[in-house]
């Protein structure tokens, strides 16, 4: 994943911002970006599902420089 993930760096704008929406929360994952990326953000989402009103979560990953 490391490789990928430094592939997909490379064709970013200086200080772009690369970003992965989750279903899941992947520990492994963010390592993976931390290996990468200068500066990493991980965000989670709460929000009611507009299909059935459960409450969900998902998460948002995000790689700079």
């Amino acid at each position: 994943a490391a490789e990928s993930l430094a592939r997909a760096k490379r064709h970013l704008a200086r200080g772009g911002v690369f970003g992965v929406w989750s279903v899941a929360e992947s520990p492994r994952f963010e390592e993976e970006l931390r290996a990468v990326f200068a500066e990493v953000r991980v965000e989670r989402i709460a929000f009611a599902n507009a299909l059935d009103g459960l409450r969900e979560e998902n998460w948002v990953y995000f790689g700079r420089g």
